[in-house]
């Protein structure tokens, strides 16, 4: 599974590193199927997708291989509180 969610994040990550952010994925639980990414070097807010919209690509390109993936989570650290997006 967790090599499932790579090739996902692999996908978006080379999208992302035109502006200078990259993905990775940080946590892993397979059990409950929960993942958290996290958005490193998005300094601008403009620049790259926000956190939601990522979230979503990603939830629905694991949705068709994995259907099983209950939460994709994404840290951004554009976020004032550094919390998740949900």
């Amino acid at each position: 599974m967790i090599e499932t969610v790579e090739e996902a994040v692999a996908n978006l990550r080379s999208m992302l590193q035109l502006d200078g952010a990259d993905l990775s994925v940080v946590e892993a639980d397979e059990t409950s199927a929960v993942f958290a990414i996290e958005l490193e070097g998005a300094n601008c807010a403009d620049c790259v997708l926000p956190a939601s919209m990522i979230q979503s690509i990603l939830e629905q390109q694991l949705s068709e291989t994995l259907p099983r993936i209950s939460k994709v989570v994404v840290r951004d650290p554009r976020e004032t509180d550094a919390s998740t997006a949900t």
